[in-house]
């Protein structure tokens, strides 16, 4: 089938698959929007519940210590104060203030206490006289029905008046709350008595009662949520769950009460589905990546398939005219020898003796590159068959590079570093050994001529020995090096090419060095060229 075509069927697919699935995404997210306006609604509901039961925990921290506080009256009242300020946490300050004196308690003349100095500066306009006593106490005639809210928030005050006895001012038996900012800071005060003659009172301990509002919060936030208790200069006070992102505004929010102005509760929630919109979306997303990949994956299969093969018939295209090509040239170079030595035309014996050791330098490379191609096909098939043995590793390199050592001579190649190299046992199947070294060898005479020097060295390291072959080419261009050990991969791979080779060498001595229980890696070292390491394990109870 044309790739064309395969293509053609893949788009018919593919497209209705991709609008279904768009439409279906668009309702799934229509109904997650849904859900997600009512998560906000239910989260607002609840942080009205939260800001009400924080507000009633103001309200009884102030009715307990005015029922403490207003009882009070001289001649031990600033005793009983004192006490007040030092055994309930609720309470930071203490006062009594005349309207004729001004400030009677804490005594002007105590500058020993540096936060009774404070408290002096805090409400200095107010012990002044320059501002009123204004506090959220006014009642209605009618006790039965209070004039504004600040009567639920004192009940205290109502009670203290439905039990005065008949015809006892108002005012005697009224406390009020006050809040009061000083450098950007909320601070609470409460006092009982009549402004035009005398009041005494606490300042609220703003932390300790922060401490009875933080318990109204949530226990733990759900997942992605956060409960902020944030204050008038909007300063998070307490956070129970995750940091919202910076600057993210509040999905929801609730005053608390008048006594914090300006104080709320805020809910965030991190950008995303609704938490019960998850199990719908994730739902609707398993069936809809189903149906995709039903519809989807029968395309895609088609053009990899269809790709795949194009590759594969354009790989081995051109290996089978590189390899026709190799088995060509030197066949050609033999029979032309043989032929003209057969017919006694070369009388001169260093040329016959140059023609004949040509014939074997042709025959030996022609059974190099059939061994190759042999190789792979049974490494491909799975029915390579090895024969392991113990021998000495650095002996059997000796052995190769010694055979070899005219061929890498004729390519301008010193072999150098393997003079000093220790016996090194292992259990190996020779052949397989001959042919990776063999391989290496060939890749450095073909590519690294130029270089003049090939370094062999031979270790042993955590029980595996490592022979390292180094050379000082050109190296391996950055863009191939991922791909040195693949199939049929050239950086050059027409005919044209200057330099002979299939593409297999490399990719069959990994294979056989691993399929020996080693590895064979490359890398490209300082200074350039290529290096190969190939490990093999040692043979058992043998010593570095």
């Amino acid at each position: 089938m044309k790739p064309r075509l395969l293509v053609v069927y893949a788009l018919c697919l593919l497209v209705p698959a991709l609008s279904l699935g768009a439409g279906a995404w668009v309702l799934l997210r229509r109904e997650a929007a849904q859900m997600e306006a009512r998560a906000v609604e239910t989260a607002r509901q609840e942080a009205l519940l939260v800001a009400e039961r924080m507000a009633l925990a103001v309200a009884e921290a102030e009715d307990a210590l005015g029922d403490q506080f207003t009882p009070l009256r001289p001649p031990d009242r600033e005793a009983a104060l004192l006490d007040l300020e030092r055994r309930n946490p609720l309470v930071r300050n203490t006062f009594v203030w005349s309207a004729d004196q001004g400030l009677l308690w804490p005594p002007p003349e105590d500058t020993g206490s540096r936060e009774r100095v404070r408290f002096r500066e805090r409400f200095a306009a107010l012990f002044a006289g320059e501002l009123p006593w204004d506090g959220d106490h006014v009642l209605a005639p009618d006790l039965a029905e209070p004039a504004d809210r600040s009567a639920r928030l004192a009940p205290r005050a109502l009670r203290a008046y439905a039990e005065a006895p008949a015809g006892a001012p108002v005012r005697a038996f009224t406390d009020s709350w006050m809040p009061w900012l000083h450098e950007n800071r909320l601070h609470i005060l409460g006092w009982a008595g009549d402004p035009t003659a005398e009041v005494w009172g606490v300042e609220l301990e703003v932390m300790a009662l922060l401490a009875r509002l933080i318990e109204a919060l949530p226990l733990q936030a759900a997942e992605g949520e956060t409960w902020d208790l944030v204050d008038g200069a909007g300063r998070v006070l307490h956070r129970v769950g995750v940091d919202p992102e910076p600057e993210a505004a509040p999905q929801t929010s609730a005053l608390i009460s008048p006594r914090l102005p300006h104080w709320r509760i805020a809910w965030y929630r991190a950008p995303g589905i609704a938490p019960g919109s998850q199990g719908l979306m994730a739902t609707g997303a398993l069936v809809l990546a189903l149906l995709l990949a039903v519809l989807g994956l029968g395309g895609a299969l088609l053009l990899r398939l269809a790709w795949a093969s194009q590759r594969e018939a354009l790989r081995k295209t051109t290996f089978v005219s590189n390899v026709s090509h190799e088995l060509k040239t030197p066949l050609t170079t033999i029979r032309m020898y043989a032929e003209i030595l057969e017919e006694g035309r070369i009388r001169d014996e260093a040329r016959r003796r140059s023609y004949l050791e040509t014939i074997g330098h042709e025959s030996r490379r022609l059974a190099r590159l059939v061994n190759n191609v042999l190789d792979f096909s049974r490494l491909e098939q799975g029915r390579k068959r090895y024969r392991p043995e113990p021998l000495d590793l650095a002996e059997a390199v000796r052995e190769v590079v010694s055979r070899e050592t005219p061929r890498l001579q004729a390519a301008g190649l010193r072999v150098e570093g393997l003079d000093g190299a220790l016996p090194c046992p292992v259990r190996v199947d020779r052949d397989a050994l001959e042919q990776i070294l063999l391989n290496l060898l060939d890749n450095a005479v073909k590519y690294a001529g130029a270089g003049r020097r090939l370094e062999i060295s031979l270790d042993q390291t955590g029980g595996r020995a490592r022979l390292r072959v180094r050379d000082h080419g050109p190296g391996i261009p950055a863009a191939h090096r991922a791909k040195v050990f693949e199939s049929f991969h050239r950086v050059d791979d027409t005919l044209t090419t200057r330099t002979p080779g299939s593409g297999l060498g490399l990719s069959i001595a990994r294979r056989l060095a691993r399929d020996l229980g080693g590895d064979l890696e490359f890398d490209a070292p300082p200074g350039g060229g290529a290096r190969f390491t190939f490990t093999l394990p040692l043979e058992p109870g043998a010593s570095a």
